[in-house]
């Protein structure tokens, strides 16, 4: 175990010294944590961490360090089992205020629940465009190849891209294998003139852009096109496929589904804001993009335009 420092209002440990076991040691004492290997019940948990706060023993969830999270700080560390993981602390309705640490010049507080933290299942590259163009989610950093910076008008959290007439955001190979399922959303704020996501080529690949959901296998086209777009402003799409049907929403709703379709490893790669391969560039705002290595449910599309996650 370890024994923590106890000052008025917060609760401080080091960050090393936790003892791991899978079960509570006989004796404990306010101040004194460890880890519970053996319990890990939500998503991308690895363990939990136990407290004596004196009043009660609580049980924060550690999760793992590359899980996507909304809503907290990964700001501290703990390794158990030589896997990296973080405990939730956030600004916001934190669980415990009273087991506090700074970060930035911002008190946060320990939270044990998912209520701060939306961690979606299968997600597999996330791009927030919150100033960078790092995946949130994996390892698909991108290469902002325009001219332009972020813009405050966004969809999602505080900045979107700027796209214009000559440059993309190159986010390297397809992390999933040709012909799988899948499923990729984003926002764009010109529905006319929009690439959310692309590797289509000559021979193959995908794209979802303002002509719909096009896949290309051994250099035979199957195009799904919209029913119906808005003319302007924030718009919500989301492509999703099975193996075999293509499905287009349009703000969470419906719009258009197809059978009879597959698609092909491209040896091109990904590309947000226009093609790679052939050059073309769409100058619309684009905001949260986001791949999945399953194909969404229509009610997880709903939930996801309407609350920012696939969990509702």
């Amino acid at each position: 175990m370890g024994r923590g420092i106890i000052e008025s209002g917060l609760f401080r440990s080091e960050q090393y010294g936790v003892s791991e076991l899978t079960s509570d040691p006989a004796d404990h004492q306010e101040g004194e944590r460890w880890i519970r290997t053996d319990l890990a019940p939500e998503t991308d948990q690895i363990a939990t961490y136990r407290f004596d706060m004196g009043s009660e023993v609580v049980d924060i969830p550690i999760y793992d360090a590359n899980a996507s999270v909304d809503g907290v700080e990964k700001v501290r560390r703990v390794q158990v089992n030589g896997q990296t993981g973080f405990i939730p602390f956030t600004s916001s309705g934190p669980a415990y205020p009273e087991w506090a640490m700074q970060h930035n010049g911002t008190r946060l507080g320990a939270h044990n629940a998912l209520e701060a933290s939306v961690i979606p299942d299968s997600g597999v590259s996330r791009w927030e465009f919150e100033q960078d163009v790092t995946d949130s989610w994996g390892d698909n950093d991108g290469t902002d190849n325009t001219s332009v910076g972020y813009t405050t008008d966004a969809a999602v959290g505080d900045y979107a891209k700027d796209f214009d007439e000559d440059g993309l955001v190159d986010v390297g190979k397809m992390p999933i294998e040709g012909g799988e399922p899948f499923s990729v959303s984003g926002w764009c704020n010109d529905p006319t003139d929009f690439y959310i996501l692309n590797n289509y080529e000559t021979d193959n690949g995908f794209a979802l852009y303002d002509g719909g959901f096009l896949f290309r296998e051994s250099g035979v086209s199957h195009s799904l096109d919209y029913n119906s777009l808005p003319s302007s402003g924030w718009t919500h799409i989301a492509g999703t496929f099975d193996g075999d049907e293509m499905v287009i929403y349009i703000d969470g709703d419906e719009d258009a589904s197809m059978s009879g379709t597959g698609w092909s490893e491209s040896s091109t790669n990904l590309s947000i804001g226009g093609s790679i391969n052939y050059e073309i560039y769409k100058p619309s705002s684009i905001d949260d993009v986001r791949l999945w290595d399953k194909t969404l449910s229509a009610s997880e599309v709903d939930n996801l335009y309407n609350t920012g996650s696939i969990d509702g």
